[in-house]
């Protein structure tokens, strides 16, 4: 188990994270957030980059900073940019990484066909990786994290830029990744967690917000979220949400406490909570109860 004890960090006076508490076991984790919530710092926490201001991270019940590199060798890790040689092919990538990671060459030989099978590359493995697209970089890019077999795998933004093929493609990868081990994938795309995340880690106003699985997370809104078509006349405290078109022209998504006149209940999604959460409020406004 991989634990988050009451960590708070700060850099000089600016708090960042504030007393946070987790538990990560096998299964995907969704650290799901805006831009500058504080998801990075929390990865480079997790990854040992940068070291908690207060309380402690411990992988089976040891402080990872005190196991130092048998930390790291149960770690995978794949940041929002990472450094490779464009002139080299997935194969001298990997080949060049397992090198410096001591692996044995025969069983990194073994791991690297292995892996390059896994996540689709086979076919360009001695391609130049200058003629990438993103998607295939960042495939190469989750082998490279994966090289170890590592327990526990960090990827950080990982489908920023990708077109909607790359990232289906991307998320039944991670699926098929996280039956044995600890996988945690920052975002702050809901759609690339809704459908294959255990847990869902929200985090707000630099502390832990929530931790439970998608339909937790979802079932608190239940009730409460309603289409109406544009132009309605809302006299209930409401939160807009977002609008869509349909058969009936432009209709407009919110969540309140009772339906409104000319409503149509609907059921929540997460995009739905993300908005709820962190958007503006709208009508005469309230502060979003925890889900």
């Amino acid at each position: 188990m991989l634990s988050v004890d009451h960590v708070t960090k700060k850099f000089g006076k600016d708090l960042v994270l504030e007393v946070i508490t987790l538990d990560f076991e096998s299964g995907v984790y969704g650290l799901l957030a805006p831009n500058g919530a504080g998801k990075t710092t929390l990865i480079k926490m997790l990854t040992t980059l940068l070291l908690p201001t207060e309380g402690e991270i411990r992988w089976k019940g040891t402080d990872i900073f005190a196991l130092g590199a048998s930390y790291r060798a149960v770690l995978g890790y794949l940041p929002q940019q990472f450094g490779y040689y464009r002139d080299n092919s997935p194969r001298q990538f990997l080949s060049y990484l397992s090198a410096l990671k001591g692996l044995d060459p025969k069983e990194a030989e073994r791991r690297i066909e292995l892996l390059l099978e896994t996540v689709g590359l086979r076919d360009a493995a001695d391609k130049k990786m200058k003629k990438f697209s993103g998607g295939m970089l960042q495939r190469a890019g989750i082998a490279a994290a994966m090289l170890n077999d590592p327990q526990i795998l960090i990827l950080d933004e990982p489908t920023a830029g990708l077109d909607p093929c790359e990232r289906v493609r991307f998320r039944n990868l991670i699926h098929s990744l996280s039956q044995d081990r600890i996988v945690i994938l920052s975002t702050h795309i809901v759609s690339d967690i809704e459908t294959i995340a255990s847990k869902i880690v929200m985090l707000r106003d630099h502390r832990l917000y929530c931790c439970k699985t998608p339909q937790e997370v979802c079932g608190a809104l239940r009730g409460k979220v309603f289409e109406v078509p544009s132009g309605t006349a809302l006299n209930v405290p409401y939160q807009f949400l977002s609008e869509r078109q349909s058969e009936r022209g432009t209709v407009l998504r919110i969540a309140c406490e009772t339906m409104p006149g000319g409503g149509t209940p609907v059921t929540p999604n997460l995009e739905d909570v993300f908005l709820y959460v962190y958007g503006e409020q709208e009508g005469t406004g309230h502060e979003p109860s925890a889900v």
